[in-house]
């Protein structure tokens, strides 16, 4: 019991004495100084102290607390101290350039507490380099890596700078302050696959005074997708009808160990079309193409926040149909020198669509264009006979690599030739016939397109007509005197042409012609007689035989015993100058006329008929 009492009794003492000290202490001032004062070499000892002016009602026994700060703001704590004395040392050892910047201390005592106004302290040299730890050093994209940058022998505060290496120069990733660590760490997501080289740096407090940069630390970084493919059958191209496979497939990397699924979308546009979220490493899928299929599709392959899509453009062509060749001969046949066109056309099929003209005969393109439409034209400027048969086109549309062609149906093109002016003739070695004669006429044509329908006309009567597919003959019976004016008229699809009239022989009766010839002379004598008879003066020296023709004729005008062919009659009237006295008149002339029959072989004898003239007796 006395123990305890006492034990109490000292507690009470110990209360009543320490309250007793704290009534009236009052700090007057606290400062800061340094020893060497401004600016000191790197490497030297500086001594910071701190003072103070306390005023207490007795002694004080190490109450007094020194705490000494580096910072404006009293950001790192260097040390604290309990002391009787009024003042503290705190002493840096080999200064260094980090240790540049604001000091200060406060004094706490018997409840009250006063902090020095700060003192700046610059060490002149360079920050240490600092020293980059990494982890892991190889990782996938989309990983998170582990940066450690320290600086030992540096203290607080301090700025520490992160680089990375990229597109051929250090950028600066991140920048973190430390007010009481010389060191820190960094974890930062690996975005791209060369994101692969890293280093950092320390500054000071103040901004001025930097550090070099650590070594350079490279780290493997791997695509999370080691392949990421995209692939849209088929390859060579895409018409509509075809069976269109579209497929996305990824391989990820054997460094990945994260349990995260991947997930893959095939996307058209920005519509997407299939999404595979099971981890399954494949997306697929298989349809007929059509139009509306054309455009834009993706693959997207996602884990964790990596990202990555591949990109093909799809368009689907619609094949031409079979084409239609026409031209512009309604009649499917061409006047020759006359020009027409050939056109092929088709309903339907994407531009642009290659248009080829053959001439079956030949095989070889004729012509060939390419287009943006529809239809394509063939012109031939001037037909020829030779241009004549079967013409076809083709039409011809391509996707990608692959193509489609069609072709036309067969028309037949036929150049025809219009028919010259035909030529009427007779086929005969004579130009004179008798009556009853049967006398053959050809009618005939340089050019035209068979068949030819020729027509025979007399003074524009129609004869006959005949079809052939080559030039004709008429034959035509010699009964009437006035045969004459004979022309032909040759025709085919194109044109019509008419010969000249013909008008090339005699047609004859031997015994009207034979009394006609005699008349003729009768008058000529007696005319002849008048003159002598008026001109007595005029010697007769004509001969008694001058006067004289012989006649021997047939009923078919032929001269008896005579073996000739050839049918004809000469008449010629000669002029003989007679024997005068006095020439001053030409009615003085005598007239003479020479008949000359020649005839030609005949099948039937007919009576002969003889005359014989004698001049002089009438």
């Amino acid at each position: 019991m006395l123990k305890a009492g006492i034990l109490v009794l000292s507690e009470l003492l110990c209360a009543v004495v320490t309250a007793d000290f704290s009534k009236g202490v009052t700090i007057n001032l606290v400062e800061i100084k340094s020893d060497p004062e401004g600016s000191a070499k790197m490497g030297i000892s500086i001594n910071l102290t701190c003072s103070a002016n306390i005023v207490a009602p007795r002694a004080l026994a190490h109450q007094i607390s020194y705490s000494f700060y580096k910072g404006s703001a009293k950001m790192f704590l260097l040390e604290n101290v309990v002391s009787t004395q009024l003042h503290s040392t705190f002493t840096i050892k080999s200064a260094r350039a980090s240790h540049t910047g604001f000091y200060a201390c406060t004094v706490e005592v018997g409840g009250e507490m006063m902090t020095s106004d700060p003192l700046h302290v610059e060490v002149k040299g360079h920050l240490q380099k600092p020293q980059l730890a990494v982890h892991p050093t190889k990782l996938i994209v989309g990983s998170q890596i582990g940066l450690l940058c320290q600086a030992d022998e540096e203290i607080p505060p301090l700025i520490f700078v992160f680089q990375k290496y990229k597109n051929g120069q250090f950028i600066k990733v991140y920048e973190i302050k430390k007010n009481s660590q010389n060191y820190t760490n960094l974890k930062i997501k690996i975005k791209d696959a060369t994101d692969q080289a890293y280093r950092c740096s320390i500054q000071g407090e103040d901004l001025q005074n930097i550090s070099d940069f650590s070594e350079v630390v490279n780290v493997t970084v791997q695509d999370p997708f080691s392949s990421h493919q995209f692939t849209i059958e088929p390859q060579s191209g895409f018409f509509v009808g075809d069976e269109l496979t579209i497929k996305c497939t990824v391989q990820m990397s054997h460094l990945n160990s994260s349990d995260t699924k991947l997930e893959l979308t095939i996307v058209k546009d920005t519509i997407p079309l299939m999404t595979n979220v099971n981890g399954s490493l494949e997306a697929k899928i298989s349809k007929t193409a059509n139009t509306n299929d054309s455009g834009e599709y993706l693959c997207n392959a996602k884990w964790q926040s990596s990202f990555k899509t591949v990109k093909q453009q799809v368009d689907v062509t619609v094949p031409v149909s079979t084409p239609i060749l026409s031209s512009t001969s309604i009649h499917r046949f061409v006047v020759q020198g006359d020009g027409y066109n050939l056109t092929c056309s088709v309903s339907g099929g994407s531009w642009p669509i290659t248009y080829t003209f053959y001439k079956e005969a030949t095989g070889r393109p004729l012509h060939q264009m390419n287009l943006s439409g529809f239809e394509a034209v063939y012109s031939i400027p001037s037909a020829q006979t030779s241009q004549s048969g079967k013409y076809f086109c083709k039409a011809t549309n391509s996707a990608g690599k692959s193509t489609r062609t069609k072709r036309s149906l067969d028309i037949n093109i036929t150049v025809k030739v219009p028919v010259s002016t035909p030529q009427l003739s007779a086929l005969l070695n004579t130009t004179i016939v008798n009556f009853g004669d049967n006398v053959t006429l050809q009618c005939i044509t340089s050019t035209g397109t068979l068949p030819i329908t020729y027509s025979l006309y007399r003074n524009h009567s129609h004869l006959a007509t005949i079809l052939t597919a080559q030039s004709t003959v008429f034959q035509v019976t010699i009964n009437s005197s006035e045969h004459y004016g004979y022309s032909c008229t040759a025709e085919n699809h194109i044109s019509s042409q008419s010969s000249h009239s013909y008008q090339h022989w005699l047609v004859y009766s031997p015994i009207l012609l034979g009394i006609m010839l005699i008349l003729c002379c009768i008058v000529k004598h007696q005319k002849s007689k008048r003159l002598k008879a008026q001109n007595q003066h005029i010697q007769d020296s004509y001969r008694e035989n001058d006067y004289v023709i012989d006649l021997e004729l047939d009923k078919t005008g032929s001269a008896s015993g005579s073996s000739c062919e050839a049918q004809y009659i000469n008449v010629k009237r000669q002029m003989k100058e007679p024997k005068m006295e006095n020439s001053g008149s030409n009615e003085n002339n005598v007239k003479y006329t020479e008949i000359n029959f020649a005839c030609r072989k005949v099948q039937q004898q007919n009576p002969t008929i003889y005359a014989r003239i004698d001049m002089t007796k009438l």
